[in-house]
């Protein structure tokens, strides 16, 4: 156990003297894949046929489970419709960083934007700021 697996707050406690208490030990490797999904959709399966499975024997020659969060396997329609993508994929980055003893999130660069989805929630401030800048617009 290093001290990396501890928050920033256990490790000052601990840097202090203070007892904290340690996180359990963890055998587990759980990615989060990160890309737009029509661009990178080759890359995507080649790691499914032929990354995942190294990755998986490796992990388990260690002693460690592997797991892949893939959210063009997981995005209900219902989530979309209810502005709640972007939550639940944060929701799952966050799992991955708690859960996993190794790399948590991977990122696929390519040259689109991707989904940009409309917030679920937003600030009253931020939406009569763009309330007023759409009655300029419309005025103008």
């Amino acid at each position: 156990m290093t001290a990396a697996f501890l928050s920033t707050e256990s490790r000052s406690q601990l840097f202090q003297g203070r007892a904290v208490s340690l996180p359990a030990q963890r055998n587990q490797v759980r990615v989060f894949i990160s890309s737009t999904f029509p661009d990178m959709a080759i890359e995507r399966n080649v790691l499914l046929e032929r990354a995942y499975p190294e990755a998986q024997a490796f992990c388990q020659k260690h002693g460690l489970l592997f797991e892949v969060v893939d959210m063009r396997w997981g995005v209900r329609d219902y989530a979309a419709v209810d502005h709640m993508t972007t939550e639940l994929c944060l929701k799952e980055i966050e799992l991955c960083q708690q859960v996993s003893v190794g790399p948590a999130f991977i990122a696929l660069i390519g040259n689109w934007y991707g989904y940009r989805p409309i917030p679920r929630v937003i600030e009253e401030k931020e939406f009569d700021i763009i309330y007023s800048k759409l009655r300029q617009d419309k005025n103008a």
